[in-house]
């Protein structure tokens, strides 16, 4: 007899997706502010600081919820075991 919920699994295989366009969209954005010679370009430090602080936050918290969520996910196809 199966457990699992369906309503479980779409809500993490969600959550886990948006959390990995998150981070694709971080790494993009950061592969995009690199000019020819490969240095990253900002208009003021105040800026450069501000940005990087944002992104690193943002990806932190997709990273732990892409994770999280991937487990939960996979877990949730998991059968309790007799006994």
């Amino acid at each position: 007899m199966s457990h699992t919920n369906p309503k479980i699994q779409i809500v993490c295989a969600s959550i886990a997706a948006i959390s990995y366009v998150f981070m694709h969209v971080v790494k993009a954005r950061k592969f995009h502010r690199r000019n020819p010679a490969g240095v990253e370009q900002f208009s003021s430090y105040t800026t450069s600081v501000l940005i990087r602080g944002v992104e690193a936050t943002v990806y932190a918290i997709a990273k732990l919820f892409f994770y999280f969520f991937g487990i939960m996910f996979l877990a949730s196809f998991l059968e309790k075991l007799p006994g």
